[in-house]
């Protein structure tokens, strides 16, 4: 079996490629353009307008053109791991562990699934417990799912691709000589 390849096709090939290529620079440009002017706005917003307008004794003023120009003071808030139980301990020691959700969790591994249910049922089974919601949720892992579609299309099984939001896409890959 031959090809027949024209170098008119070649060229063409070669050409779009190197448009391909042309386009990724440039979104790399643009991508770290935007970054940087992220950053700045950041800086302007946060740091250096309220600096100036505090040196001028003025909590917002009117440009201009009618803009509004005010301070206005957000807060952030994020317990991080290894503080939790020293947060946790300080809010229920000054009156706000109504702020602490509880969340109790069993995972269940595959072929588990009549232990969940038992599970379930003996919950549901006692009376202190009736009033507990049990929230149950199933998943499965995205990048068990994307091995399990690419295993059974390279086997050739025919898989419901609509309820499994499967796909398969074939994207061209240019890698730059260093």
């Amino acid at each position: 079996m031959s090809i027949n390849v024209k170098d008119n096709d070649i060229a063409s090939l070669s050409s779009k490629c190197k448009q391909l290529q042309s386009i990724r620079g440039d979104i790399d440009e643009l991508e770290a353009k935007l970054k940087q002017m992220k950053n700045d706005e950041e800086r302007i917003s946060t740091e250096e307008i309220p600096a100036l307008l505090t040196s001028l004794g003025m909590r917002d003023f009117t440009l201009e053109d009618g803009s509004y120009v005010g301070l206005k003071t957000n807060y952030f808030a994020r317990i991080s791991k290894a503080n939790e139980d020293a947060a946790y301990g300080w809010l229920r020691a000054n009156g706000h562990g109504d702020l602490i959700r509880n969340e109790i969790a069993v995972p269940f591994t595959k072929g588990q699934d009549e232990k969940a249910k038992l599970l379930e049922e003996m919950i549901k089974s006692k009376p202190q417990l009736q009033d507990i919601v049990i929230n149950k949720k199933q998943s499965v892992n995205a990048m068990q799912l994307k091995a399990f579609v690419k295993e059974q299309v390279q086997k050739g099984v025919d898989i419901p691709d609509h309820l499994l939001g499967a796909y398969v896409q074939t994207q061209t890959v240019i890698k730059e000589e260093k």
